[in-house]
């Protein structure tokens, strides 16, 4: 695999791996993937760096139940750098009781997510992250 192919692997996996762990509620996992100075504008509002994301999490419920399905995404890359983007399918539900499975309801929405990444010590992570909503 050429090293652009494995840099667009990389930084797929970057946003995959952010999404899951915040769909699992690993948040530590999550933020590994993101870099601590970048910056995630979530709903409009800008989450400068870890500690911003984390201040956010921390007002999440604890029994929502979310799914982030990533498809159709696009990745270029140019050096240590690379910009790419990502549609976003997103279930989301809250019985107040977390429990699994949960109530299967239509998307809450679908979004274009668009994302800038840079390599920094080997490691592919996302340095800047937001959507854009197609549908509601």
């Amino acid at each position: 695999m050429s090293d652009s192919m494995q840099a667009q692997w990389a930084c797929q996996q970057a946003l995959t791996g952010f999404f899951n762990g915040l769909d699992d509620r690993r948040f530590d996992d999550m933020l590994a993937h993101f870099a601590s100075d970048g910056v995630w504008t979530r709903q409009g509002t800008p989450l400068n760096g870890h500690a911003g994301i984390r201040a956010v999490l921390a007002e999440r419920s604890a029994t929502v139940v979310t799914r982030h399905l990533i498809s159709n995404a696009e990745m270029r890359v140019a050096g240590d750098t690379a910009e790419g983007s990502a549609v976003v399918t997103i279930y989301h539900h809250d019985d107040k009781t977390g429990a699994l499975p949960a109530k299967l309801e239509p998307p809450r929405s679908i979004l274009l997510f668009k994302a800038s990444f840079a390599r920094r010590n080997d490691h592919w992570v996302i340095i800047r992250l937001r959507s854009e909503r197609l549908f509601a």
